[in-house]
């Protein structure tokens, strides 16, 4: 793969809790020795094995990042404390809402570990709100908000839209949602 996009291109995995700590170490070290500049591997080990998380973390120079193991400040709490991730990623439809995730991502940030904001499979109005989070908020990484960008056809008028890589919030109000797309809603639904 890094032979593909070259040398410029960003590259991160996500294990989706696929490996055990020592296949997580094993692949990891693998993938720093070849020199393939990974920038963060996402949830290496099964969200609920932070002891294990925390010793793939300990071993490899990779950021660990925690997606599945952070639903609420308890969980990340514990993932501060057992120093289990270097990064967390923050989900509005996971941890709750606007308020919730924007407590994610001050306390991350006040013990030191690095943020991304993500999204779930879901439509422009729930990236258009991550998105609008990430902007007030700041994250320590480039946020991961392409869901909305795979849909066929959105159920909205207005919100969010796609630029290349970037997404482009609207000057309208709130989200900047026009109207429900009632013809496509009807032709799909």
């Amino acid at each position: 793969m890094r032979a593909a996009v070259g040398p410029d291109v960003r590259i991160r995995l996500d294990a989706n809790q696929g490996w055990t700590p020592r296949e997580a170490v094993r692949v990891i070290r693998g993938i720093t020795d070849a020199g393939l500049d990974v920038e963060l591997v996402e949830q290496p080990v099964h969200r609920r094995d932070l002891d294990g998380m925390a010793w793939v973390s300990d071993r490899v120079e990779v950021p660990i990042l925690a997606d599945e193991s952070v639903f609420d400040v308890r969980d990340l709490v514990e993932v501060i404390r057992r120093r289990a991730a270097d990064m967390v990623n923050v989900k509005l439809a996971k941890c709750g809402g606007l308020q919730p995730a924007r407590t994610l991502l001050d306390l991350a940030a006040a013990h030191g570990m690095g943020t991304i904001v993500g999204s779930m499979m879901e439509g422009p109005v729930g990236v258009g709100a991550a998105a609008s989070l990430v902007a007030a908020c700041g994250t320590t990484a480039v946020s991961d908000l392409d869901a909305a960008w795979w849909l066929a056809w959105s159920p909205v008028a207005g919100g969010i839209r796609y630029d290349g890589a970037s997404v482009l919030l609207p000057d309208a109000p709130g989200l900047g949602i026009a109207d429900v797309n009632e013809a496509k809603v009807q032709r799909h639904g």
